[in-house]
């Protein structure tokens, strides 16, 4: 235990270890991560520092009741959903770009995401989202803030694994500086944005999950694009060939 701020409820508590995603998502092993920097500087010349994390990735960011109390509403539907997806996986490979079922909470899930992308973020993140942060600490609470927009992929290449928070990004096309949030982490790749679209166009919004309730169980027939990451940029994702030809020639 560490004493700080808690990310979500913005209190000074003793704070909790949150694994990012749930150590339950095949987030329990051992995990070398390069933060910040580093992680720039090891794709470009191999000296970035290594931090081993001796049980998965995660840091002291949430307080012991937020940790709690988001977990137990959201982070065991966020698992099935991992799950579902690791079985179409075992089954079909990456031919998974096709509309299959998963039997999910869509809201839960939504929420789980949301929850990791504040401990991505520094303590000062939720001084400023106070909506978002309403909308994670009560279950009941509808609707994101109208600024906010999450996408999703497979993410099944991953030679370089992210958790990028308080990023921007730039369009190549537009010169727009875009704030983004990142978590590139097997099955599955999710970006949050403020305000704008993400870097990506591939990716798919799944925003519109606020609208169900949390107690609806939905069908959702999803087609998402197979992509990879193999550079540590937030948002930048490769389609799944390139990916598997840049992790083959060990260009990444």
């Amino acid at each position: 235990m560490k004493t700080g701020i808690c990310h979500i409820c913005g209190m000074i508590k003793k704070l909790s270890f949150e694994h990012v995603p749930p150590s339950s998502c095949f987030n329990s092993i051992r995990q070398g991560v390069y933060h910040g920097y580093d992680a720039i500087k090891q794709h470009l010349n191999k000296n970035g520092k290594l931090l081993i994390q001796q049980r998965g990735h995660g840091g002291h960011t949430l307080c012991e009741k937020c940790n709690n109390n988001t977990g137990s509403w959201y982070a065991d539907d966020y698992k099935n959903f991992c799950y579902q997806a690791a079985q179409y996986v075992a089954k079909a490979g990456d031919n998974i770009d096709i509309f299959i079922p998963y039997y999910i909470y869509p809201n839960r899930v939504l929420k789980q995401i949301v929850v990791m992308m504040f401990s991505l973020n520094t303590e000062l993140f939720q001084s400023h989202n106070q909506e978002l942060v309403r909308y994670v600490l009560n279950p009941r609470c509808g609707r994101l803030p109208p600024d906010c927009r999450i996408f999703i992929c497979y993410n099944l290449y991953a030679s370089t694994q992210r958790w990028i928070g308080d990023a921007k990004s730039v369009n190549t096309i537009n010169g727009m500086v875009i704030p983004i949030s990142d978590i590139a982490y097997w099955p599955f790749g999710m970006v949050m944005t403020q305000n704008f679209p993400p870097i990506d166009r591939n990716l798919i919004e799944i925003s519109y999950w606020d609208r169900y309730g949390y107690d609806e169980l939905k069908v959702m027939f999803l087609k998402l694009p197979v992509l990879g990451s193999v550079t540590p940029y937030p948002g930048a994702y490769f389609d799944g060939k390139t990916a598997r030809k840049l992790r083959h020639k060990g260009v990444v």
